[in-house]
């Protein structure tokens, strides 16, 4: 999750420099034009990393869900790694995807441990910036009947 946080602050102070750079140095009638359109741009791919802050004062969510799919494989700005998102169900049609803040090189993309599909699954993540902080099978449940063995 390092990796991820440091990709994307770096990222971010581009996008501020970049912004930074047309408000002051552009023709004027140009700089509102281009400066809204780069700060939407930057929100766009960096509102993970603008309400972490939120997610850190707030807590952590935990919540039984069940694996559905891997739905995004995302390359890092800054290095040459890749993250991806999962998609997960529960309740009765509810579905949230998370971020798994991963750090994989493109040759380990095949050998991710995804979490099986149908099985119980324990996961804990950031309520608002939807990043994975941890998963684990629930062992020893039994979902015909509802109870723990």
């Amino acid at each position: 999750m390092k990796k991820y946080i440091v990709d994307r602050l770096l990222f971010s102070m581009v996008g501020i420099g970049i912004i930074i750079y047309i408000w002051f140095y552009q023709i004027p009638v140009f700089t509102f034009i281009f400066g809204f359109m780069a700060v939407l741009s930057w929100v766009g791919l960096c509102w993970r990393i603008l309400i972490l802050p939120l997610d850190l004062v707030h807590g952590k969510v935990e919540k039984t869900v069940y694996f559905s799919s891997q739905s995004q494989i995302q390359e890092y700005e800054s290095f040459r790694r890749y993250c991806f998102v999962w998609n997960f169900h529960y309740g009765s049609n509810q579905k949230i995807s998370l971020l798994v803040p991963v750090s994989i090189k493109k040759e380990e993309l095949d050998l991710i441990e995804c979490p099986k599909k149908n099985v119980p699954i324990k996961v804990t993540y950031y309520r608002y910036s939807k990043i994975l902080i941890h998963w684990e099978e629930q062992s020893g449940i039994n979902t015909e009947n509802g109870f723990v063995c």
